[in-house]
């Protein structure tokens, strides 16, 4: 990936990052949190680090895209867990957040 192809990809990340933290957790997770992009996929499209919180995303992710968007918020629910001090997975606090969000149009669990 290109320096500026990286820069609009991250632009986006941080796009969806704030517009779900308004529309969905009424700006209660961190405003500020580190974004990466991730090289190699790994068994999922995006990864949540909890020290220091940070969100990455799979590089061949299409920023914008319907899964890109749902990725991103399935692992800002994950940043919910760690702030919240909840157990990190996809238990019952998941599932709640998952019904809610598809009910809004995104698939957090694909």
């Amino acid at each position: 990936m290109k320096s500026k192809d990286t820069k609009i990809f991250i632009a986006n990340l941080i796009k969806e990052y704030r517009f779900f933290n308004e529309t969905f957790f009424d700006n209660e997770l961190p405003e500020r949190i580190d974004f990466g992009i991730v090289r190699i996929r790994h068994r999922a499209d995006g990864i949540t680090h909890e020290s220091p919180l940070k969100i990455s995303l799979s590089w061949n992710m299409v920023p914008g895209s319907q899964l890109f968007k749902e990725t991103v918020l399935h692992e800002m629910v994950h940043i919910d867990q760690i702030i919240n001090n909840i157990e990190i997975g996809h238990g019952d606090f998941f599932q709640q957040c998952a019904v809610i969000y598809l009910e809004a149009g995104y698939n957090i669990n694909s």
